[in-house]
């Protein structure tokens, strides 16, 4: 698939084209495999400065957050709440994400789920 798209270089040339974040999701989403946590994960990793503000919501931070939303909640509310808890605590959306998947177990244990 790579090779069809024309390559590392073409591939990475294409995705520093697009303006936004949700673009570059939805570009690294069109790969086989890749879905929505995962394609803001491969961006975080690379530090794209478009998508550092984002979070890579998976099941592991859907359970750690979900008691604090006291509701079936989506995507975006998972991560609009997850960047107010990353602005109080004055650190970066990623090293908030990184920082919660590290810590999981602890945490999940702290917090008695």
């Amino acid at each position: 698939m790579f090779r069809k798209a024309g390559g590392p270089t073409t591939i990475r040339n294409q995705y520093r084209k697009l303006q936004t974040a949700e673009e570059r999701i939805e570009y690294l989403k069109r790969i086989p495999g890749i879905g929505q946590k995962y394609a803001r994960n491969i961006a975080m990793e690379i530090c794209d400065e478009l998508v550092c503000n984002h979070f890579a919501l998976d099941h592991r931070l859907k359970t750690l957050i979900g008691p604090f939303l006291r509701r079936n909640f989506s995507y975006r509310e998972g991560e609009e709440f997850l960047r107010s808890v990353a602005a109080r605590l004055h650190v970066e959306a990623r090293t908030l994400d990184r920082t919660l998947y590290r810590n999981y177990d602890d945490l999940k244990k702290r917090l008695g789920r």
